[in-house]
């Protein structure tokens, strides 16, 4: 059985004036969105399209290779580099990872301030509307997720090479920590909600391409047991991405997920109170959120 959910590889909030001006910035920004004249409509930009369904799965296809690739060279360069062969496999999963980004931003003429944050308001204003929020969607989620792997393991028990390869994710050293809670989140989320997603939303309907993008998430962690997590979390992350277009939430809301999963104990170790805190604080996220972001778009 798994002691813990498994991780993927988060101010007090004013309801006044602050978070009516970014509601209202935002929805002015889509109805401008909307009303812009369209002079290639039969012929779409390529950077409104790409990828495709098709093209977004041979992109994640591609990327195993690229990371093999990638990590075979490492491996055989181990004795020069005087790297762990953890830590070099990490490194692999970095550099596959930026060169499939950077490629794909060059093929969409997108720039990382347009992938990052597309919007009028400042991050900074994004985040400070939607941190507590966001927190108190957190105790909910890492129990949820909990359940989730208890439910999953139940089905397929895990070996142990699956168990060690879950120690060491949860492994308190620096490399994983980084790794884990600052690497993976930054280029998952750029990855999947920054350009699949994205175009996705530009070419499906809005339940479709938030579901499709999840699934894909899931399965590029190439295990079931994650494969179960990363769809859930990969659904709750699309809809904030969709509603907010910025990936700055979806990378902390993130972050903070795997931070709790590597320092947490398990569902075991929680308390009575922290049992009532990850029910009720949920709800209070979900409300706060549904008064602070704009309606989706139709």
């Amino acid at each position: 059985m798994a002691k813990r959910p498994v991780s993927l590889g988060a101010a007090s909030l004013g309801h006044g004036t602050a978070a009516r001006a970014v509601r209202v910035a935002a929805i002015e920004n889509r109805e401008e969105d909307a009303a812009a004249p369209r002079p290639c409509r039969a012929m779409p930009q390529p950077r409104d399209t790409f990828p495709n369904a098709f093209e977004a799965a041979f992109m994640v296809a591609f990327l195993f290779v690229l990371e093999f690739v990638i990590g075979s060279a490492l491996y055989d360069a181990r004795s020069l580099l005087g790297i762990p062969v953890d830590d070099l496999m990490s490194l692999a999963l970095v550099l596959g990872n930026g060169v499939l980004i950077t490629t794909t931003l060059q093929l969409t003429q997108l720039s990382y301030g347009q992938l990052l944050h597309p919007s009028s308001q400042s991050p900074q204003a994004v985040m400070g509307l939607l941190a507590l929020p966001l927190l108190c969607l957190l105790p909910g989620l890492y129990v949820a997720m909990g359940v989730v792997d208890m439910l999953v393991v139940a089905v397929f028990p895990m070996s142990t090479a699956d168990v060690a390869m879950f120690d060491r994710m949860s492994a308190h050293t620096p490399i994983t920590v980084l790794m884990v809670c600052v690497i993976a989140p930054l280029v998952e989320e750029m990855l999947f909600r920054g350009l699949i997603l994205r175009s996705f939303l530009r070419q499906y309907p809005r339940g479709h391409a938030i579901l499709g993008s999840a699934l894909l998430f899931g399965a590029a962690h190439l295990n079931v047991y994650q494969f179960a997590a990363g769809t859930l979390i990969g659904l709750l992350l699309g809809w904030l991405y969709e509603r907010t277009r910025s990936l700055w939430p979806c990378m902390a809301l993130h972050a903070a997920y795997n931070l709790s999963v590597t320092w947490g104990d398990g569902l075991q170790a929680l308390s009575s109170l922290q049992w009532g805190l990850a029910l009720v604080l949920p709800v209070f996220g979900i409300v706060m959120l549904g008064r602070l972001l704009p309606p989706p778009r139709d």
